[in-house]
Parts: C-alpha cells; sequence; structure tokens
C-alpha cells in the first residue's frame, strides 16, 4: 500500500513538473510571439525603435532549449515564429550590404520585398546575428531542408566583406555557424556513418574553445536522415568545401589587414573550421580539400616567421591554426587509413602495423570505391549547389561536378600528397619551436606528439625533422612545455616502436653532428642555440651506444671531435662529466691504439658497439684499423687541447684527468713525430687543468734514466728519487698506472725531453707566476 502511494507521488510530482514546463513554455511563447511581430515590423520599416532585440536576446539566452525547440520544428512546414523572421532580417542586412544581388530565380526562398533597398543598420544586424547565434545553439535542426536553408543564408553573410559588413556581424555569422554543427548530435542508428567521427576536435588547446561543448540533446525522434551523415555525403562535399573556404578566408583578410585586422575574428574562423572538420570526420570527406587547405594554414604559418603584431601575429590564431591543420592531416592521412592503400610503399616501421585487421581493412576499402548512389531527394542536391556557385574564392575547380569531389586514394596520391605537407612543416615547424609566445609552443609541442603517434608511416619523410623539433622543446626555458616534451620523448623510447626510434634518433644525431659548426657560425644565435643542444637532448636520449656507434662505424670522425669540442664549450663541462667518464673509453682507445697497425678489440668488447638495427660487412678489427690513423689521433688530441684550455668546458674532463693525461705521455713516450705537437697542444691545456700532475708524469719518465740527478734547489725541497722512485720497470711508470695502455714501443727519451722543454717555457712557467 504505502510502495503504491509512493509511486502515485512520484507519478504526481513528475505531472506537476510537466504542467509547470508548459507554462513556462506558454509564457515564453507569448513573449516569442510579441517579439516576432516586432523582428517583422522592423523588416518593413527599418527605420522603427529595434531596442527590443536586446530584450529577445536575453529571452532567449535565459529560457531553456525545451522551450525554444518547438518552434524551430515549426519552421520545417511553414517558417513561422522565431527563425523566419530573424532570418528574413538577416537576409535584408546581408542584401542591403551586398555589392553583387543575387537573382531571385535561383534564389525561390527570398521575396522581392528582401531586394528593395532596406537599409538595415549595423546595430540592428548585429542584434540579429546574435539571436540568431542564440537561437542555433539551443534549438536542434530538425531536418537536412532545414539545414540546407540554414546553411545557404550563413554562407551569403559569410562571403560579405570588411568593406560590406563591420566586423562584429561577420564574426557573429561565423558564430552561427560554428554553434549550428556543435548542436548536431548523432542519429539513433547504431550502423549510421555519424558513429566514426570524434564530434570534437582532438587537440584541444590549454583554453577550452569559446563556449564548452553543449550536451547534445537526445533525438527523441528518429529523423529520416542524419545530419551529420549528410555532412559527410558526397552531395555536401561542395558545401564543406566552399565553408572550408571561407574560413580560411576570413583569417587571412584579417592577416592582411595589418594593425586593422581583427586578431579575435580570425581566432574565430580558424576555430570553426576545426569544428568544421571534427564535425565532418572522415577522410573520403575531407581528403580533397587537404592540399589546399595545408597551403592556406601555411600562410598563417609563415607570416609567423615576420609579424608579431596585429591578426596575423596572433599568438591564439596561430595555436589555432597548428592544432587545426595537424587535426586534418590526422584525418586524412592517419596510420590506419593509409597502410590500407593499393600500392603504397611497405610500412618499414618496425613494430607499427594498423590496428585495422588486413582482410577487413581491404574490404572495407573495396566497397569505399564502388559507385555511391546518393540517398537525398534531387531538389536536396539541387538546392546546394548554388552554394558552390555564389560569388567568392574557393578549394575547388568550379567547373567540376558536385560528383567528382572525392579523390581514389592510391599510391600516387598519397605521395604527392605528403610531399606537399612534408614540405609546409618543414618550412614552418623548426621556426616555430622557438616562438616567443608559451601557448605556440604548447600547440607545436600538440601537433608532433599526435603526428608521431598517428601519422608515422604516413609522414615518414619528416620524422627526423619532428624529432628535432622534440629535442628543442625537451629543452625550453618553459617548464610546463618542456617537462611534457620530456615525458613524451621518454615515452617513445620505451614504446613498441622502440628500434625504430633508436634508428630515427641515430639519423638526427649524425645530422646534427654534421651541420653543427655551419649553424653555429652561420645563423643568428636563437637558431643556433635551438640546434644545439636539440644536439644536447638527443645526446641524453640516445646515450653512450649512439655516441660510441657514431664515433666507431661512421666515416671523420675528426668532424665529430670538432663538434663534440663545440657542444661542450656551449654546454659547459659539468653536463657532460658522467659522459666521459662512463663513455669516454671508446674515444681514449681511439689514443692508445697503434696508428700503424690493427689491433683486435677483445671479443667482449665488439658487441656492445654493434645497435641491433646496423649491419656491417666488415669486422670490428677492420672498422677499428681504419680509423685509427694520426689524423684521427691528432683530431681528438686537438679536442683535449681545446676542452681543457677552456674553463668552461674543462670541469668534463676532471673525472677522467689521470686517465687522459697517462695516455697523451704515453704518446709522447713513444716517438711518434706526427703527433708531437698535437700531444704538446694537449698537454698544454691539460696543465691548466692539473699542472702538476703533468710535470709529475713527464718527470717520472724523464728523470728515470738521468744518472746525474739535479740537486734540489734548497735544503728544505727533497731529493728527486724521494718524490719520483725510480720505476723496477716501464710498466710501473705513472703514465702507464693511469693510462692503462701503451703502443708497445721502447720510450723514445728524446721525445720526452722535447716536450718537457716546451712545456716549460708554454704552461709550466707561466703556471708558476701566475
Amino acid at each position: 500500500m504505502e510502495e503504491t502511494e509512493g509511486y502515485r507521488g512520484k507519478s504526481n510530482a513528475t505531472e506537476e513538473e510537466a504542467e509547470e514546463e508548459d507554462i513556462g513554455s506558454s509564457g515564453v511563447f507569448l513573449e516569442l510571439k510579441q517579439h516576432c511581430v516586432q523582428l517583422l515590423d522592423l523588416l518593413q520599416n527599418s527605420k522603427k525603435n529595434h531596442a527590443f532585440l536586446t530584450q529577445l536576446l536575453q529571452l532567449l539566452q535565459r529560457s531553456p532549449p525545451q522551450s525554444l525547440q518547438p518552434f524551430l520544428e515549426v519552421l520545417i512546414e511553414c517558417f513561422s515564429y522565431t527563425l523566419f523572421p530573424l532570418l528574413l532580417l538577416f537576409d535584408a542586412a546581408v542584401n542591403c550590404r551586398s555589392s553583387m544581388k543575387s537573382d531571385s530565380k535561383d534564389n525561390p526562398l527570398e521575396s522581392n520585398t528582401l531586394r528593395t533597398a532596406h537599409k538595415v543598420s549595423d546595430s540592428v544586424a548585429e542584434g540579429v546575428v546574435l539571436c540568431l547565434e542564440e537561437v542555433l545553439k539551443k534549438c536542434q535542426i530538425g531536418s537536412v531542408d532545414q539545414m540546407v536553408v540554414i546553411l545557404k543564408k550563413l554562407t551569403h553573410g559569410a562571403m560579405l566583406s570588411p568593406l560590406e559588413a563591420s566586423e562584429e556581424f561577420r564574426e557573429g555569422v561565423i558564430r552561427c555557424f560554428r554553434a549550428l554543427l556543435l548542436n548536431l548530435c548523432p542519429c539513433s542508428d547504431g550502423s549510421c556513418p555519424c558513429k566514426q567521427i570524434g564530434q570534437w576536435p582532438s587537440l584541444p588547446a590549454e583554453k577550452e574553445l569559446q563556449f564548452p561543448l553543449p550536451k547534445l540533446p537526445k533525438c527523441d525522434s528518429v529523423l529520416e536522415e542524419c545530419l551529420l551523415a549528410f555532412l559527410q555525403s558526397e552531395p555536401a562535399s561542395a558545401a564543406i568545401g566552399h565553408w572550408l573556404s571561407l574560413l580560411l578566408k576570413a583569417a587571412d583578410i584579417e592577416a592582411t589587414r595589418g594593425n586593422r585586422g581583427s586578431s579575435r575574428l580570425r581566432v574565430e574562423a580558424l576555430m570553426t573550421l576545426r569544428v568544421l572538420v571534427a564535425k565532418v570526420g572522415t577522410v573520403d570527406a575531407l581528403a580533397f580539400y587537404l592540399p589546399g587547405v595545408v597551403s592556406q594554414i601555411g600562410k598563417v604559418l609563415h607570416a609567423s616567421r615576420t609579424m608579431i603584431s596585429g591578426a596575423a601575429g596572433s599568438s591564439e590564431a596561430l595555436d589555432q591554426a597548428l592544432r587545426g591543420l595537424t587535426e586534418y592531416v590526422i584525418i586524412v592521412l592517419e596510420d590506419d587509413a593509409t597502410t590500407s592503400i593499393p600500392g603504397a610503399p611497405t610500412d618499414e616501421v618496425s613494430g607499427l602495423r594498423s590496428s585495422k585487421e588486413k582482410p577487413l581493412a581491404s574490404f572495407l576499402e573495396e566497397l569505399r570505391h564502388l559507385p555511391v548512389k546518393s540517398p537525398l531527394p534531387d531538389d536536396v542536391r539541387t538546392s546546394i549547389e548554388p552554394v558552390v556557385s555564389s560569388r567568392g574564392t574557393t578549394l575547388i575547380d568550379p567547373d567540376i561536378k558536385v560528383g567528382s569531389l572525392r579523390v581514389k586514394r592510391t599510391a600516387d596520391w598519397l605521395a604527392n600528397t605528403t610531399a606537399h605537407v612534408n614540405k609546409l612543416m618543414s618550412a614552418t615547424f623548426p621556426h616555430l619551436c622557438v616562438h616567443p609566445s608559451r601557448k605556440v609552443r604548447l600547440g607545436l609541442l600538440a601537433s608532433v606528439e599526435a603526428l608521431l603517434c598517428k601519422c608515422s608511416y604516413a609522414l615518414r619523410e619528416s620524422r627526423l625533422m619532428l624529432l628535432e623539433c622534440l629535442c628543442i622543446l625537451v629543452c625550453d626555458d618553459s617548464e610546463d612545455v618542456s617537462s611534457y616534451a620530456l615525458a613524451f620523448f621518454g615515452l617513445l623510447v620505451s614504446s613498441r616502436r622502440k628500434h625504430q626510434m633508436e634508428h630515427d634518433i641515430a639519423e638526427v644525431f649524425s645530422r646534427l653532428v654534421e651541420n653543427l659548426p655551419q649553424m653555429i657560425l652561420g645563423n643568428e644565435e636563437s637558431v643556433a642555440l635551438s640546434h644545439a643542444r636539440k644536439l644536447l637532448a638527443v645526446t641524453y636520449f640516445g646515450g653512450p651506444r649512439l655516441v660510441a656507434d657514431y664515433l666507431l662505424q661512421s666515416p671523420a670522425i675528426r668532424k665529430c671531435t670538432r663538434t663534440i669540442s663545440t657542444v661542450v664549450q656551449i654546454c659547459g663541462g659539468d653536463f657532460f662529466s658522467r659522459r666521459f667518464h662512463a663513455d669516454g673509453i671508446h674515444i681514449w682507445k681511439l689514443l692508445s691504439t697503434s696508428p700503424f697497425q690493427a689491433k683486435p678489440l677483445p671479443k667482449q668488447e665488439r658487441t656492445p658497439l654493434q645497435l641491433p638495427y646496423r649491419r656491417s660487412s666488415t669486422s670490428s678489427e677492420d672498422s677499428a684499423a681504419e680509423i685509427s690513423n694520426l689524423k684521427v689521433q691528432a683530431a681528438v688530441l686537438n679536442m683535449i687541447s681545446d676542452l681543457a684550455g677552456n674553463k668552461r668546458s674543462a670541469s668534463a674532463l676532471e673525472a677522467v684527468l689521470k686517465k687522459v693525461s697517462g695516455i697523451v705521455i704515453g704518446i709522447v713516450c713513444s716517438g711518434v713525430k706526427g703527433l708531437q705537437d698535437a700531444c704538446v697542444n694537449a698537454l698544454v691545456g691539460l696543465a691548466s687543468i692539473d699542472p702538476d700532475l703533468i710535470w709529475l708524469l713527464l718527470a717520472d719518465v724523464y728523470y728515470s734514466r738521468m744518472e746525474n740527478l739535479p740537486s734540489p734547489p734548497s735544503a728544505e725541497f727533497p731529493e728527486i728519487t724521494q718524490v719520483l722512485p725510480p720505476p723496477a720497470s716501464s710498466k710501473e711508470y705513472l703514465y702507464m698506472l693511469y693510462g692503462g695502455q701503451t703502443y708497445g714501443f721502447d720510450i723514445d727519451f728524446t721525445a720526452v725531453d722535447t716536450v718537457l722543454n716546451k712545456l716549460y717555457a708554454q704552461a709550466f712557467t707561466s703556471q708558476m707566476y701566475n
């Protein structure tokens, strides 16, 4: 009994809520009816008081969607109530500003009264577009016919130039279009193509779009046609292409106006472009326009290199352009879509496979290329065609028919398209890495991450460039940028693509090493700094195996030693101290190996130097013999001299000072004439760090064979034999104990004497008096 009463109570409460809702809707209806009459009066007499537009806007803003929806649904049959008079006034505002009058035969929905010389003021036009945006935000479009009508009218408004309409009106038109798109909800059919899209831009900015993603209303009634599926269909391709062109053109116009251009309108246009791309969201619907979109967005990215003020220099617009370009590219060139293209190059990326099974992917690809029979009636298709034939630049050839605005994605198409995208990114992305705006660098980081994760196969020609950008961002001054880039880089090198990433990092390292001297000497400071260190980040993530492989497998090593010297002096020795201690053994081996004969490396030392993806037709012994020559050793000695002689870089050698000093003294003792000057230079540098150590190592050899040792200058100094006891054998010389190896030649005491005398003049005397 109590349970029954509870149900009755709930039922009564529901009925009361419904009754209150009906009363509220009735109240809204009465107010809307009054304002609609005023809208029609204003249409007939533009000089009437238009203060009621503010009241109408406030009513629309405070009214819940369920109160406004019934009035929009009536539009399908008789164009009455709220939307009809708003659209009439909107048309009048557009027509009286347009420099080109349209033919009424092509626009049967326009009445002759709209072609009269009504002068709708800017304040009225702007008020109307604000009210229209609010209606489109809250009311769900009921049919394809209705959406086509609204799209056509908005298209005419979007084509107005800055000379024809105010900034507020043109911005309002774009916002109306975005509101329409955002309020399109998926249908209830589980097999509908609308389920394939994400509904929202995939790379949300730090600050979400101007108004948050609305809660999509539930479709209470099953529509005859899904509106999202219509946007993805071939009959809508022309309209989609035209709107892509209009939005990009609107953004470009504001940039060309200099300081008069509107940054806000430019941002709104690019933001709306992202929403349109997300709502269309399929490769078939967007692939045709990718080259044009890339070219237009390329203008935005290129402008950022020279413009720092006005609409063209807007960091917000640049951020939107970066994210919009990436979202478009990901949809069209995602790996899952491109790996299944017939005749496409074999995927050489280790571990990269489509997430879809091959048989299913092939089957779907065949279905895509079957002839498409449009589900739309002829009158609907006809009503779309005037949109693309209206005045204004489009991204498509006006002679192309609607049915041909789809591309057959072949291997040739993929090659041409990716080449176009690669060219744009290579010309713009590296410069954006050092853009002064943190927002832009965050947008670039989001783009780099998405492209490496989603399009690593299709954009394989840009992978190295994207990795270089990531290396710069790892060293970014902003902590949130650098920490996020560092985390993503770490994820890449530990992911299932680890082996492929190791190969890419090695290639980046080689490229950076070769180009660093030219970059430092021939470019401005910001470019040189970004190029350096790139090297700093890739060295850190590459680790000792990368450096060792480059040193022992690459054919300059001499160039590499010069580069290492330059990098360490720029970055400072402290950062590289651990690297020299842990990995410097591979460099020092170049000095301790005879330049005249091959010295086989122990078996256990061969494998670590051979990366798993490298193949070599020669043995480790042959490689070592090839590179162990006087020129290479002279280059290493010069590197030691440069590093040790510079206070900024000298700390890199502190942990290995005894070992390196011992090795260099060992070369001196061998008497190799071609290396004597390089050894002197290296010892002068090392003596600037610790002159006592260098003197002891040389004196230990020099005085060991001298019969008449000099007496101490005074009694307070000990005998030389007490400081340096004679060694029992050549293996007990200090340089042998510290360096660990020798060429195996007899000691050339004449060479030791020559070098010691030179050091007295160049190092020891100056150190003593300093």
